[in-house]
């Protein structure tokens, strides 16, 4: 496991609220939300580096492209 640095970090409300929703939401620490988020964004972010495309598909079928604007 990687060595683990304490940061402090200036969010939103909004931001915290959401974070706390998505920790109770799926039974893990904010930590951990924080964790997921930062993954999400290397996923996204890396794939737009490569030329990959992102999609999301809704449960009716329909699905959309994120793309991320530099």
């Amino acid at each position: 496991m990687a060595d683990r640095v304490k940061v402090t970090v200036n969010l939103t409300q909004d931001d915290v609220d959401e974070l706390r929703r998505q920790a109770a939401e799926d039974g893990i620490t904010m930590t951990d939300a924080i964790r997921r988020s930062i993954a999400i964004g290397k996923l996204v972010t890396n794939a737009a580096e490569n030329g990959e495309k992102v999609l999301i598909r809704s449960r009716g079928g329909d699905t959309r492209q994120i793309e991320l604007l530099r």
